[in-house]
């Protein structure tokens, strides 16, 4: 189900029937359509000055957006937005000291690629 295609700014998740569209944009919103892109909606937006960088549906319905940004009082942090409804709902994890580029899964388990202010890693869900 994991398709995703590079656009100038951009990154896109198309659900394998291409009814539904998702796609990051820059200001850290998730936007949605429903009728092969002719109109779109607001699914999920961040907080401000947080980016989204990565954008992965998985099944016909499950999901996930990752990103993330100064956190007042927490330093960096990177926030991972899990939907199970084909995005009417998004659950928010996040991780301390780290900042997530990009989310990759194979055989069930959810890799992303993470920096922080010294060093990069891999964050892995499973």
């Amino acid at each position: 189900y994991e398709i995703s295609a590079c656009l100038v700014g951009s990154e896109m998740c198309i659900r394998d029937s291409l009814t539904t569209i998702y796609v990051y944009i820059e200001g850290a919103y998730g936007v949605a359509s429903t009728d092969g892109g002719a109109t779109w909606s607001t699914v999920l937006s961040a907080p401000p000055g947080f980016s989204l960088m990565g954008c992965r549906m998985i099944s016909a319905t499950e999901g996930w957006m990752s990103g993330g940004g100064m956190e007042t009082g927490k330093g960096l942090t990177g926030y991972y937005y899990h939907t199970l409804d084909n995005g009417a709902t998004w659950e928010l994890s996040t991780l301390a000291q780290a900042y997530s580029m990009d989310l990759s899964f194979s055989d069930g388990v959810g890799y992303s690629a993470a920096l922080n202010q010294a060093y990069s890693t891999i964050a892995v869900y499973n």
